[in-house]
């Protein structure tokens, strides 16, 4: 009895390109697919659509990929690099600068890339490769807040477990939130923020904040939000 391979299925990698040349055409693709993909989504895109995008003929894909999904995982392991890259980049300033730097990086992350993001949760069903890869950015994001956590609150009685699941929520708080606003688009969301990152990057910092620190950031930096100061519910 045989079974019927799954349709656009990754498959094993035909390697990197040995030659300059190779490795920049590689490139292109992988630069064609995200572009692509950001544009005009994941279900509706074909080689011939990335070919073009890339100038390339559509025969020259194979020699580089398997299909379509194997190409859209390089764009998405590419993602997880700058996210990897962003999060080991240094922030300076107060407790509350260096929060509103990380997530004003993310926010910028998420606008750029949000056909990529969609097609992580859209497809991983399908595309098992690219849930694992989504699981694999968020538990390294996850890591570097909980390190983060254990450096910024060296006396408290945390243990590693703990600082985990506080970074997981911190996390999936900002991750949630600017997934519904700039990948999904919410008819709630985003009309409120109008497209301002800024604002939106201040409003999670904000709750980033009180979280850790149990006390709003300072008053001059609460920008629109100054109306919540003091606020709990």
């Amino acid at each position: 009895m045989t079974t019927r391979r799954r349709r656009n299925a990754v498959q094993r990698d035909p390697g990197l390109p040995r030659t300059r040349k190779g490795l920049e055409t590689r490139d292109r693709l992988i630069d064609a697919a995200t572009s692509m993909v950001n544009s005009i989504g994941y279900q509706d895109l074909r080689l011939a659509d990335i070919a073009a995008e890339a100038k390339v003929p559509s025969s020259l894909i194979y020699r580089y990929f398997k299909g379509k999904a194997q190409i859209v995982l390089a764009a998405l392991t590419r993602l997880r690099d700058e996210v990897q890259d962003l999060l080991a980049a240094d922030s300076t300033g107060s407790a509350f600068d260096r929060i509103l730097d990380k997530n004003r990086r993310i926010i910028s992350l998420y606008a750029g890339n949000p056909g990529l993001l969609r097609c992580i949760i859209s497809f991983g069903a399908d595309e098992p490769e690219f849930q694992q890869l989504f699981r694999d950015m968020s538990q390294r994001w996850n890591q570097a807040v909980a390190r983060s956590i254990a450096q910024q609150f060296a006396d408290a009685r945390l243990t590693e477990g703990e600082r985990l699941m506080l970074a997981h929520a911190l996390c999936s708080m900002v991750d949630n939130f600017v997934y519904e606003c700039l990948v999904l688009r919410s008819p709630i969301l985003t009309p409120v923020f109008a497209e301002d990152r800024e604002h939106m990057a201040l409003f999670v910092s904000l709750l980033w904040h009180r979280a850790l620190y149990l006390r709003d950031p300072p008053a001059d930096r609460m920008g629109r939000f100054a109306g919540l100061a003091g606020f709990h519910l």
